[in-house]
């Protein structure tokens, strides 16, 4: 199990108010050292209230695009979000620097990842998230086991696997509760219920357009409104728009026009 330590983040009621404009970081600024206190309880602020500024000059992220930027900052605003979209389109890519980004600007927090298999959780979401955390231009603190688990301290973790068991879903208390649930789709209805249970400050459902029923569908089809949607199709992605693979990984013009035949 490897350790890296970094600066704890501030409890909620410690930490400072954003500055005024003149002195806000640039976005992409290069941390060079790790900061001091003060200036790590003022990139905590600002990160918080503009999540694009942790992308870019936190985790030095300079791939994000608009539909990617609108889940972090839907999660930001709203109670429950739900995000559907074509295969290859990076929705657990944000999903896991989401992850990062809230466990990084609340304290204490728990951030749950649940997905319908253990491939899901493991092998897709967390191996990004894990990846972005090895790669962040700062240390992010805490201890990121191999297994799917983030941990600073017993208040202050994240999360993620698979179950077959409602009942298996429950004991996550924490003021900044947030749940992911990918492959939401695919997610029985009793265990969307039982996270709802858990009172999460935080929904994020992320899925594909095959459900024809259950919570993700009705999200997007009048049968609630409790939910900010996204929807994202391969025409948002950067390589369709620029007719060109600008992002590896991401769903490509030749992939989309298989997909029609």
């Amino acid at each position: 199990m490897d350790q890296v330590q970094g600066v704890r983040p501030n409890s909620e009621g410690d930490r400072a108010e954003i500055q005024a404009e003149d002195a806000s970081p640039q976005r992409g600024e290069l941390l060079m050292t790790t900061p001091t206190l003060e200036e790590m309880r003022f990139l905590v602020a600002y990160a918080k209230a503009d999540p694009d500024y942790f992308w870019a000059s936190v985790l030095g992220c300079d791939t994000a695009y608009g539909k990617q930027l609108e889940m972090a900052r839907a999660v930001r605003d709203h109670k429950r979000v739900a995000v559907v979209g074509a295969n290859g389109t990076g929705k657990d890519w944000m999903a896991a620097r989401v992850m990062l980004w809230w466990q990084m600007v609340h304290h204490p927090a728990i951030t749950v990842v649940l997905g319908p298999t253990h491939r899901q959780v493991s092998d897709i979401v967390w191996k990004e998230a894990r990846s972005a955390y090895l790669s962040a231009r700062m240390p992010l603190g805490g201890r990121m086991y191999q297994t799917a688990r983030w941990e600073l301290d017993d208040r202050h973790y994240a999360v993620g696997f698979a179950t077959d068991d409602q009942y298996n879903i429950q004991g996550f208390h924490s003021p900044n509760l947030l749940v992911i649930i990918t492959e939401a789709h695919n997610v029985e209805q009793s265990h969307i219920d039982a996270v709802k249970r858990l009172n999460p400050a935080r929904m994020l459902l992320t899925g594909n357009a095959f459900a024809s029923s259950g919570e993700f569908y009705d999200a997007f089809h009048g049968g609630s409104d409790l939910y900010r949607t996204i929807e994202i199709s391969a025409a948002d992605t950067p390589n369709i728009q620029q007719g060109r693979e600008v992002i590896p990984g991401m769903v490509t013009a030749d992939q989309v026009e298989e997909r029609r035949r």
